[in-house]
């Protein structure tokens, strides 16, 4: 598990970008706000890549049964 802490804006205009040191797996993500100034809000935005696969094709040519090439 990957724990990490980010700090938010400043005010309420401002918005501030973050990034994880190392890629992430994972199939859920979650955030648990630590401190907040008047109410709480949160707006997120998570941006990924598609899945990497490390499968390999074999490409083989068509064989034709039954074909002779003899004239």
């Amino acid at each position: 598990m990957l724990c990490q802490i980010f700090r938010g804006p400043a005010d309420h205009k401002n918005q501030v970008i973050q990034q994880f040191f190392q890629p992430v797996e994972a199939r859920y993500v979650r955030w648990n706000p630590l401190t907040w100034h008047h109410a709480i809000a949160m707006k997120v935005d998570l941006l990924g890549c598609g899945e990497l696969t490390t499968e390999s094709a074999i490409l083989t040519s068509p064989t034709l049964y039954g074909m002779n090439n003899e004239s």
